[in-house]
Parts: C-alpha cells; sequence; structure tokens
C-alpha cells in the first residue's frame, strides 16, 4: 500500500497519454469509421484529460504532462461553437418572416407520453420533426390534429418506430413526401407564407461498428438534391464536428447550426443531466437561405432526448412577374374581309 502514491504519477502518466491518443484519433474520423466513433466522446475526453494531464505535471512529468495538456486545449477549441450558447441574435432582417421548428426524440418506449404531447402542443412550433414514432406515439399525436393539422409519418411500424413531420402549414401543392423508411429520412416541402421550405427528419444508426456510415453513404445523394432553402433537423447518433455529420452538411452545401450543446443521456441517468454532461447528438443543418436567430434546449421530457428549438427567418417570397399587357391590334390580309370572307375589289 505504501508504493501506491509513488505509482499514482507514473498511472496518471499512461493514462494520460492512451487518452490523447484517442482524442487525437477522433480527429481523423474521414480517414475511418472507427476514429470517427472515438471522436464522438471528444468533449468528455478532452475533460477527462485535462485532469489526467494536471496529475502528470503535478508527478514532475514536465514534457508530457504540456503535451497531453495541449491536445486537450486544441480539443475543446474544436468544439467550443457547437457547445457554448450562442450570442444574441441581430435583429430580424426587414421584410423577413420569423418561424420555429422543434426537434424531439420522442423514445419509443417513453414513460409518460402526454408529457412529449403537452411539451409539442406548448412550444407552437410552426414544423416539428420526431424519431421513434411508434404506432402508439402516431395514435397519440392525433390530440395535436387541430394545431398540426399536416401529419406525415414513414416507417413507424418497427419496435423502435420510424420518424415524422408535422406542421401547421399544409404539404407544398406540388410535393410528395421522400420517406426512405429503413435509412430513417422523411422530407417534405411545406409553403410558409409563399415560401416554399423543405424540412428533413432524419435518425442515423449508431456509429462504427453499428450502420451509421453505410447509411449516411446511401443518404448522401439526397441530402445532395434537397430544394433549397431547406432544414435537416434530427437525431445523428452523431456529434456536429463528427466526420458523418460533416459529409452530410458538405453534400447538401449546408451550415451545421452551432450552440445546441449536449442533448443526450444514457439511462438510468435523468435526462435533465444530460444538458451538462451528455452527448450533442441532436444536430440541426440550413442552407444559406436560413438564418438563425435563436436554438434553445427545452426542458426534458420522459425521452433521453432534450426537446431542441430552432427560431430562424426565410427571404421574403418572390412574386411572379405579371405578364405585360399587349393591346392587340386585328390584321387581316388584304382583301379578307371582317367575317373572313375574300372581298371582291
Amino acid at each position: 500500500m505504501r508504493h501506491l502514491p509513488r505509482l499514482a504519477g507514473p498511472a496518471a502518466l499512461v493514462a494520460a497519454m492512451l487518452v490523447a491518443v484517442a482524442v487525437l484519433c477522433g480527429f481523423f474520423g474521414s480517414r475511418h469509421a472507427a476514429f470517427d466513433a472515438l471522436g464522438q466522446l471528444r468533449a468528455q475526453l478532452a475533460v477527462l484529460l485535462v485532469f489526467l494531464s494536471l496529475a502528470s505535471l503535478v508527478a514532475r512529468f514536465w514534457a508530457a504532462g504540456i503535451a497531453t495538456l495541449c491536445v486537450a486545449a486544441l480539443a475543446l477549441w474544436s468544439i467550443v461553437p457547437f457547445m457554448l450558447p450562442p450570442g444574441t441574435a441581430p435583429p430580424l432582417p426587414e421584410g423577413r418572416a420569423a418561424y420555429t421548428l422543434l426537434q424531439m426524440n420522442l423514445r419509443y418506449d417513453a414513460t409518460d407520453p402526454a408529457e412529449a404531447i403537452r411539451r409539442i402542443g406548448e412550444s407552437a412550433a410552426d414544423v416539428v420533426t420526431l424519431e421513434e414514432v411508434t404506432l402508439a406515439w402516431r395514435a397519440r399525436l392525433q390530440a395535436l390534429a387541430d394545431r398540426y393539422p399536416s401529419q406525415t409519418f414513414c416507417g413507424i411500424d418497427g419496435l423502435k418506430g420510424g420518424v415524422a413531420l408535422l406542421s401547421r402549414r399544409p404539404l407544398a401543392a406540388d410535393d410528395v413526401a421522400d420517406c426512405q423508411a429503413r435509412e430513417g429520412y422523411l422530407a417534405g416541402r411545406f409553403d410558409l407564407n409563399g415560401t416554399s421550405l423543405t424540412v428533413v427528419a432524419l435518425h442515423l444508426q449508431w456509429p462504427w461498428p453499428w450502420h451509421q456510415p453505410a447509411q449516411a453513404s446511401y443518404l448522401l445523394p439526397r441530402f445532395a438534391a434537397l430544394p433549397h432553402p431547406f432544414v435537416v433537423a434530427g437525431d445523428f447518433n452523431a456529434a456536429p464536428w463528427s466526420a458523418t455529420v460533416r459529409r452530410i452538411a458538405a453534400a447538401a452545401r449546408a451550415k451545421i447550426v452551432g450552440g445546441i450543446g449536449p442533448s443526450w443521456i444514457a439511462a438510468p441517468l435523468p435526462p435533465a443531466i444530460g444538458r451538462y454532461a451528455g452527448l450533442p447528438i441532436d444536430n440541426l443543418l440550413v442552407s444559406s437561405e436560413v438564418e438563425v436567430a435563436a436554438v434553445t434546449r427545452m426542458t426534458a421530457t420522459s425521452s433521453d432526448h432534450l426537446p431542441v428549438m430552432l427560431g430562424f427567418t426565410l427571404p421574403p417570397a418572390t412574386p411572379r412577374p405579371t405578364p405585360p399587357s399587349i393591346d392587340y391590334v386585328e390584321r387581316r390580309p388584304e382583301g379578307v374581309s371582317q367575317s373572313g370572307r375574300l372581298s371582291r375589289r
């Protein structure tokens, strides 16, 4: 037992080196899906690495302690835009209308479904994207039919359900929702005061060694072809700095919305703890025309995910040009009367 204090320093050093390697591998997620899986834990590993680095410095392993502390600082710097809440939003541009979108993973076996239904109703969001929607959830969502008459579901007959889009406004007249049930993808276009907004509800599977890399690859052509303007919202099961999210954003030429922060934590820990120590896997992507006004995490329901509310603006609808009026002058060939008969001279 008396040797334990002397072993604590070297043990902290070894642990710091191993964690530093894991953090660095996470930056190369585009090279291998296994590295991308490590990258999902970058925030947690970076905080752990800070403490291990300080312990190494206390044990006077100066070079290794400083090196691993630099790795931790690099990791923390890379996640700051995604983890910290955004600053004050600029004033609403003139001529732009404000809208809201609510993103929720309902949890297929939620213990208190009524709480989630109340949260959706109280949000008064213009559009709602939902994941883990089962047949039972579909029946419960009918209670919101007066507020959200447009309800579109995709792949909800499985054990863990599918995805859904709720809207206070109807689908655009020329739109048919794109449902890819196996891949957890549902896209629809909604008419918001004359501007057609494409909204995607997305539920990706877990990272490597699960199906997420192949699922994302299958969906990339669809993201590349999304009509503008658009919002992609969902449970990505991937952090915003991950290679998976960056691949999707690059294919769609979209911006990753920052400032959401942690939104999920594993059971049996209380969902409210996920706000501080969870993983930031509920994400939003927007096209260039969509200007983000605010993004907030709402109070937890009985789901293991926090609801996320997006406030945004859209450019005003471009009015169709009015055809110029033309004064038609009737001209008849010489020798043809007004009745259309040949006239005699």
